[in-house]
């Protein structure tokens, strides 16, 4: 007996490791992956995030919405303001190879910032100097950058840095000086993965793996989509695209004249099973809404359908950030494995903001065991049983 159980647990051993050794899955071209924008299971965001104390929050720069991080400077010039924000990555995290950030316009810029991680400065841009009598202000601040550079490996930390001057007219003839005329305000800041990094999308045998990525960011996976979605007719060919294609910096309305109210709908595939746990279906502000919200997933494009969430009102707000947690709903469960995703929505009667305004649907999944790994471990037992009868 004691033979037996050494045999079995010697083979189940082999097997788990096998289970374990399996290659990841990794995302198809890693520059499209915003590093920045990751989450965790729950909805939280997945990073620590340190700034100055005198700007607002600042992850307002960090996820999909309209509004900024901003720092309201006061009519103090000369006085010089440093701002900053920080975002901490775990051991491990792929190379930053390319920033990307915005300010709202040249009024809510700033002359000078710097990029750094622990290894030192590795972006730099300015644009110094206002003139004198352009419109009611300099205006010729930075507007923002979408520089690449070599993959900054093991990069521990992502930290954005400026020091901020109110911009006033001085001096005799009177020119403008200082770095922003209203407020220092970054719409959005990006980080995407270097070139040849390795972003891992998925993990082949385990249940337990969870990217904290959207699926859409792989091109093979929001292209097929994107071209075998099916849908209400009043979803255009354009939204699809804007709303699956994985770019945090497109969003598409729904037209107007949507006539009488109506629930609209759209299909979405996939070439495989996924394991759906979460979504992000971010609208443009917190002034929208979507109504009657349902997601549903299934194995194939007839059903059944498993609800996943569903709720009368939603908006995305600075406490949901956008997420709308599976489980959420009469009927609803927390996850469902299938190939196909429903998303469905009521339109608005006539009115202010009847149309929706998608930034992205995003989706995230948990990976799904290997049938190889229960097969194995199964002829493990049977081995071992054959052995003892025998």
């Amino acid at each position: 007996m004691n033979r037996t159980v050494t045999r079995l647990a010697a083979l189940a051993t082999v097997a788990l490791s096998l289970a374990a050794a399996a290659a990841p899955v990794y995302f198809t071209d890693p520059t499209r992956v915003n590093l920045l924008d990751r989450w965790t299971q729950s909805g939280a965001y997945a990073y620590s995030v340190q700034h100055d104390t005198e700007s607002q929050d600042p992850m307002r720069a960090l996820v999909i919405w309209q509004d900024a991080w901003r720092f309201w400077v006061g009519n103090d010039y000369p006085t010089a303001h440093n701002i900053w924000l920080q975002v901490n990555f775990p051991a491990g995290a792929p190379g930053v190879g390319r920033v990307q950030y915005a300010y709202l316009n040249a009024d809510h810029g700033t002359d000078t910032i710097a990029i750094s991680d622990q290894n030192g400065t590795y972006i730099t841009e300015s644009s110094p100097g206002v003139t004198t009598g352009v419109g009611t202000s300099g205006r010729t601040h930075l507007t923002g950058v979408n520089t690449t550079v070599a993959a900054r490996t093991g990069n521990q930390y992502l930290r954005y840095q400026t020091t901020v001057t109110k911009e006033t007219l001085t001096g005799d003839p009177p020119a403008y000086n200082g770095t922003t005329w209203h407020n220092h305000a970054i719409q959005y800041l990006r980080a995407f993965a270097a070139a040849g990094e390795n972003v891992q999308m998925d993990e082949t045998g385990t249940d337990t793996y969870f990217s904290g990525y959207s699926v859409f960011y792989d091109s093979n996976v929001s292209n097929y989509a994107i071209t075998n979605a099916t849908h209400h007719p009043s979803v255009t060919a354009s939204m699809l695209s804007n709303w699956l294609d994985g770019n945090l910096a497109t969003m598409e309305k729904q037209p107007y004249g949507v006539g009488e109210q109506h629930t609209e709908w759209i299909i979405i595939p996939f070439t495989q099973k996924h394991n759906f746990v979460g979504a992000r279906p971010v609208l443009y502000d917190d002034t929208r809404s979507w109504d009657q919200l349902m997601i549903e997933v299934a194995m194939t494009d007839a059903g059944p359908w498993t609800q996943v969430f569903y709720t009368d009102a939603w908006r995305t707000t600075t406490s949901n950030m956008g997420w709308a947690d599976f489980g959420t709903g009469d009927g609803s469960v927390e996850s469902a494995i299938g190939k196909y995703v429903r998303l469905s929505w009521l339109t608005k009667p006539g009115g202010a903001y009847t149309e929706v305004e998608m930034r992205d649907f995003q989706l995230f999944t948990l990976s799904i065991p290997e049938p190889g790994t229960f097969a194995l471990l199964a002829g493990a037992g049977m081995l071992v049983l054959r052995r003892r009868r025998g």
